[in-house]
């Protein structure tokens, strides 16, 4: 009898049904109590899903070669993989391999031309039914026409695998999952603050929800949240203003230079009307905007000199996000702004491809930013908060106290994530002095000198932003002033 080589684990749901009825067939070709030589590894789907969403099949590839390679060296005779969606790799593991791997398109089209079908429906993961590794061979092996669902279609069955069937809570009861994505690591304030809220809802709904956190981008870029937001594959996640626009011009007035004096002005217009008639916008897409937490003001860090005027600054090359009002804003204070994309910031900072970079406190800190930067002029030049969202069709699901539950939850966390932004702050200042941070805080005069050079940048966004609105923060502000 041949040794059999599995990877498992992706969902252990559909692994269990892979090795009952291999054990079942064998027993019943070979009789009497024989049961299939079986190798398995089983992968944490957990680890699994989170690369999926990201689109990180290249790391996917590596970690399932890897794994068929133990199984040939414990004495696979050949793998099967006990998934559909991983058969993507198929291939590759099989040259990388040198061993037989046992594709489940190769099955099911010689199960379906052996009823004379020529046409099926395909109805799986959404990767499976978007990607062609699965239709295109039982196309052009089995001559078996392959059609899919719609889009939003698809997008339902998708949801009911991941959150249903590997679940396993088809016909059981068990805990309602809220999917939470954000950009940031655990250890920032805004990973706390999530963490918080996982810890909080898990405790006041007694086991009823549980939240899985997908920090650092894993669950994947902004169109990845706001898609998965639409379709209720995931629960929860937040946005930078910039990258919320294309809901409402609103969310511009934040990319707007030295409009906010302080943290009492920002809490003003994001807990107020103007920032959550600018959440409303995105109500009508299936989103439901909760409120803002923050990442904090925008500082000027470089590895040059000290900055302690305009004229200091002047001819720095300074990264910046793709924001067309953050380049604006560099510019006119007489740098140049160089959009690097986040995940290459570090290295670009490091080799002095920049000479520094425009970010807040805590997102350096937490990216450990000062060791390649050991100059910083606090400016607070643009205020920067996320909008944290929550899926339409998951929040009318519940039932009101559900709702008010998770509501007043996210209330709280939000005021304990901006308390950590906020002190967290003056610790940092304290850790880069004693690093030997060199750390100048513009005067009030010199900042105002700043805020008058970006003048031209409103004029360059009022017509798209609205000077009705930016008059109206303005007021708003100087009234509370």
């Amino acid at each position: 009898m041949k040794t059999i080589g599995l990877l498992g684990g992706m969902s252990w749901e559909s692994t269990r049904e892979y090795y009952r009825i291999l054990n079942e067939e064998i027993r019943n070709i070979c009789g009497s109590t024989h049961s299939a030589r079986c190798l398995l590894y089983s992968f944490d789907f957990h680890e699994i899903e989170a690369l999926q969403n990201a689109g990180d099949w290249q790391k996917l590839t590596d970690m399932l070669v890897n794994q068929a390679l133990n199984l040939k060296k414990a004495g696979a005779d050949f793998i099967v993989i006990c998934t559909n969606t991983m058969h993507l790799m198929a291939e590759t593991i099989e040259r990388e391999t040198g061993l037989f791997l046992l594709h489940i398109a190769d099955v099911t089209g010689e199960k379906i031309r052996s009823t004379g079908m020529r046409r099926v429906a395909l109805l799986a993961t959404a990767f499976t039914m978007e990607m062609p590794f699965y239709k295109k061979r039982l196309t052009e092996r089995y001559g078996i026409e392959v059609l899919v669902p719609e889009e939003e279609e698809r997008q339902v069955i998708h949801r009911i695998i991941y959150d249903e069937l590997v679940q396993a809570s088809l016909g059981q009861a068990g805990p309602v999952v809220i999917k939470i994505a954000h950009p940031n690591v655990p250890q920032h304030p805004m990973g706390k603050c999530f963490i918080q809220f996982k810890n909080l809802v898990e405790e006041r709904s007694k086991g009823k929800f549980r939240v899985d956190i997908y920090d650092s981008s894993k669950f994947g870029n902004f169109d990845s949240v706001v898609q998965g937001l639409q379709y209720g594959i995931l629960q929860m996640g937040s946005a930078s203003t910039p990258n919320l626009s294309p809901f409402s011009d609103s969310f511009l007035i934040y990319d707007l230079p030295f409009l906010f004096p302080d943290y009492a002005s920002t809490d003003l217009i994001t807990d107020g009307p103007i920032g959550m008639e600018a959440a409303e916008a995105l109500k009508s897409s299936g989103i439901i905007g909760l409120g803002y937490i923050e990442i904090g003001f925008r500082n000027i860090w470089n590895n040059k000199k000290t900055i302690q005027s305009l004229e200091d600054a002047k001819g720095l090359k300074i990264r910046s996000t793709p924001s067309k009002a953050h380049i604006a804003t560099l510019k006119a204070l007489g740098m140049n702004p160089t959009p690097i994309s986040w995940g290459e910031v570090y290295t670009a900072l490091q080799q002095k491809t920049v000479d520094g970079i425009d970010i807040d406190l805590n997102l350096a800190w937490y990216n450990n930013f000062p060791e390649v930067n050991n100059n910083l002029t606090i400016v607070n030049s643009l205020y920067s908060p996320h909008l944290v969202m929550m899926s339409k069709k998951f929040l009318d699901s519940l039932s009101g106290d559900d709702q008010k539950m998770l509501l007043d939850t996210f209330q709280e966390v939000k005021l304990y994530e901006r308390k950590l932004i906020r002190e967290g702050e003056e610790e940092i200042l304290a850790k880069l002095k004693e690093k030997g941070v060199n750390v100048t805080v513009l005067s009030r005069e010199e900042r105002a000198r700043w805020a008058r050079e970006t003048a031209s940048v409103y004029e360059q966004f009022e017509d798209r932003i609205g000077k009705e609105l930016i008059e109206k923060v303005r007021k708003t502000i100087s009234q509370q002033n």
